[in-house]
């Protein structure tokens, strides 16, 4: 059984496949068959058609065989492990985000905003009380099983023309995250014009708020963002991303005709703004034709050949131990850096773009929740109210859609890493939610290209760097997936000895790493509120029936590679009862083999 973890899903292929869809790709004096169903490929020197789309198992294993015997049984196992698997699993989200609009004026008149064209969008800005229940539906209803959680104010305007209700929305966030035991994060993009002396402080030195900043390059490819003066807002934006120079933030740039050359949109951006932690540029959402700043402006052979050209760079700084300049990319949002990480990890199946009306809601001013935050106000996006509950049904609709919902996306050799087509661009060109624009699937299949050959590229010629950026990318992957069980566990832990810690703070005093907290870091924090408590390991000759519960234990003999705990609350002479994280029940164990299984590593008083 192979399956695959996708934010909501848990995809598992079914069935023996016998025909496979194939894209040749050719490269120097060989060609790599890249296979869809498998997201891997084979390097073979024999002839292929490269008009072939389709290729039977048989005839796979037939190329593989012709390379080496070593070949040949690799890809025989990966087709074995898809075969005679029956079933497909959902599995409940990690994360939830609520979106809502704080604000729909802006300082800027950006050309392209489609905010300011989208008749769909509704006047009126959500109030503070709402905010606040939209909250607590999430944390207390929809999303309660969650493990994090994202506000996300971004929408139709700019953020910090409300900086009050940001500090109001953050002040309530922090009282739910001690309350919760868990992360809630208040996440927004700004023009960074309205960052001052004044407001900086705050901004930078509050580590429970995302903040990104949307800038198009230099000066000159910067043209479309403009103030409402419609003078250029380069200088201003440029004055308050230096402002912040104490805080990393996340740099995004709209790619229109007037930035095509996206190799100097980077190198710029890169080397211009040190505190940058992610940079990720995107083709505008702009499809009327007669637009100035419209999609279909944009020479997409022009902009393939400067990603090539990017890729170079990025190939070069690999050569030079640079890694900053490919991991600013990988980290983000940048169409190229999601693709070049579905590229590096090979056998993962993305079947969905997002968590359309799953894991992500927008609400509007009356609480109405809707599957998308760009469709915020439009009926045909509405799931539900925060009042009433979400209708499940709408949500299922939302929910099924996938890159198989499609003729065109089902059949299309690169589906499994685009992800399928956007349901929103869907709405906006076509009027429905399964269309596919063929300008924008050529420059995605063009750039998934790209892709590939930098991968092979680097793996054939530089195997150690290679592997450098595997790490990257697995890294990624793994936070996206792993929860840091260790302040959770610290917080329900600090309550429950009724010591009165705020979540933040708590943070705070926590020397984390990329795994999560380590044995030793967990008891220099213990140790803060408590110097009596230490490191124990269980043995037979140890007992452990008269010590002082709750106890936090380290579960260190299931081979992970994070750092876990829970939190033991009881035990007898046959069973130990625990709480697991983010878990309200408790769970009840074998004293025996929880202490040979589980753990047998606890911090005692």
């Amino acid at each position: 059984m192979l399956g695959f973890e996708l934010g909501m899903y848990h995809i598992i292929i079914c069935g023996r496949i016998n025909v496979f869809t194939v894209k040749i790709i050719e490269y120097r004096k060989y060609s790599i068959i890249y296979i869809k169903e498998i997201n891997n490929y084979i390097i073979t020197h024999t002839n292929v058609n490269s008009n072939v789309g389709k290729i039977t198992r048989e005839e796979l294993l037939e190329i593989a065989l012709k390379e080496s015997e070593n070949e040949y049984n690799r890809i025989k196992n990966i087709l074995k492990s898809y075969d005679n698997v029956k079933s497909v699993s959902a599995s409940k989200p990690s994360l939830y985000t609520i979106c809502f609009h704080p604000v729909r004026k802006c300082n800027y008149k950006c050309k392209y905003c489609y905010a300011g064209k989208a008749d769909y969008l509704q006047d009126k800005e959500i109030s503070i009380d709402t905010a606040k229940q939209a909250i607590d539906f999430m944390l207390n209803d929809w999303g309660k099983d969650g493990k994090r959680y994202v506000v996300d104010l971004s929408g139709s305007g700019e953020p910090l023309l409300k900086l009050e209700f940001i500090k109001k929305i953050d002040e309530y966030c922090e009282c739910k995250r001690k309350e919760k035991s868990k992360d809630i994060k208040i996440m927004f993009p700004s023009n960074a014009a309205l960052v001052s002396k004044e407001n900086v402080n705050y901004l930078e030195n509050n580590h429970n708020i995302l903040m990104g900043v949307s800038i198009d390059g230099n000066m000159q490819q910067n043209g479309n963002r403009i103030n409402r003066s419609e003078q250029s807002a380069f200088t201003c934006t440029t004055r308050g991303i230096d402002f912040l120079k104490n805080r990393t933030v996340g740099l995004a740039a709209t790619i229109t005709h007037l930035n095509e050359n996206v190799d100097e949109l980077y190198d710029y951006i890169y080397n211009r703004f040190e505190n940058a932690d992610a940079i990720s540029m995107n083709v505008v959402r702009d499809y009327d034709v007669n637009s100035e700043t419209s999609f279909y402006d944009i020479d997409i052979d022009n902009l393939l050949l400067h990603y090539d050209r990017l890729l170079d760079k990025i190939y070069e700084n690999i050569l030079e131990d640079n890694y900053k300049y490919i991991e600013k990319l990988l980290i983000g949002t940048d169409t190229l850096g999601i693709y070049l990480c579905r590229v590096f990890s090979k056998g993962t199946l993305n079947k969905r773009r997002c968590g359309i009306g799953k894991c992500i809601l927008s609400v509007d001013a009356k609480g109405n929740l809707y599957a998308c935050n760009v469709a915020n106000g439009n009926d045909d996006f509405k799931v539900g109210n925060i009042y009433t509950g979400i209708d499940e049904g709408r949500q299922l609709f939302f929910s099924k859609i996938n890159n198989e919902s499609n003729s065109l996306c089902k059949e299309c050799w690169a589906a499994n890493i685009c992800g399928g087509e956007c349901s929103i661009i869907s709405y906006l060109v076509a009027g429905n939610l399964n269309s596919v624009n063929k300008e924008l699937c050529t420059f995605r299949k063009g750039l998934i290209l790209l892709a590939l050959k930098f991968e092979h590229k680097l793996k054939l010629r530089n195997l150690k760097e290679y592997n450098k950026v595997l790490k990257i990318v697995l890294r990624r992957s793994y936070f996206e997936k792993v929860i840091d069980s260790g302040i959770w566990v610290l917080q329900e832990y600090i309550k429950m000895k009724k010591i009165d810690v705020g979540y933040t703070e708590l943070v705070d005093k926590v020397n984390s790493t990329d795994f999560g907290i380590q044995p030793d870091e967990m008891l220099r924090v213990l140790n803060i509120y408590n110097k009596n408590i230490n490191i124990y390991e269980i043995n037979d000759n140890m007992s452990i029936d008269n010590i002082k519960l709750p106890i936090i234990s380290y579960v260190n003999k299931l081979g992970h590679k994070y750092y876990e705990y829970v939190i033991i609350c009881g035990i007898d002479e046959k069973n130990i009862q625990v709480r697991k994280p983010f878990e309200l029940e408790l769970t009840t164990i074998s004293r025996e083999m929880y202490i040979d299984k589980i753990s047998n590593i606890m911090f005692i008083e």
